[in-house]
């Protein structure tokens, strides 16, 4: 939580900020209240602070992290709010993972490019004729995971990864 009363953060502080206790299957920018309380305390520490870093969780889902399309928008929230950089958890190389993390480095490096048109130099570029399928399985996930959304329980596998998808 941020403090209550007025302080400035002192120039050379460079704050990580956790996206913590919140809905971590939707965008930051999302109509919910894990979402709605999360972006309250960042806007409150931003108004603080001269900078900062994210630090967005992916949970311990023990399945695909294949949420692609959000990068997008929490990206462009942070930079509206002024953060400098932003590094996602890494948890393993669960299906989706390594995609995550490239596509987050490339976006935070030019913040023009889209997560569309990234994935159709990823796909053919990591998986090569087998592109259209493996593309096709990630999207198939990720819109199974934006569809049924988080219950902020990690362990939610069976509304996540149903057994006939999986």
């Amino acid at each position: 939580e941020p403090p209550i009363r007025d302080l400035k953060g002192a120039q050379n502080l460079y704050p990580i900020i956790c996206s913590y206790a919140m809905e971590q299957l939707r965008p930051k920018t999302d109509n919910n209240p894990w979402c709605n309380t999360y972006r309250r305390r960042v806007e409150r520490w931003m108004k603080l602070l001269p900078r900062a870093w994210s630090y967005d969780y992916i949970g311990w889902y023990p399945g695909p992290w294949t949420l692609f399309h959000n990068l997008e928008a929490d990206q462009a929230y942070y930079r509206r709010l002024g953060f400098s950089g932003l590094m996602p958890e890494y948890l393993d190389r669960n299906l989706g993972t390594d995609v995550t993390m490239w596509l987050t480095f490339r976006i935070a490096w030019d913040a023009n490019l889209k997560v569309d048109a990234l994935l159709d130099q990823f796909y053919p570029a990591y998986f090569g004729a087998a592109a259209p399928t493996m593309r096709a399985l990630y999207e198939r996930f990720e819109r199974q995971m934006m569809a049924v959304g988080g219950t902020g329980e990690p362990m939610d596998v069976p509304r996540l990864y149903p057994v006939p998808m999986v």
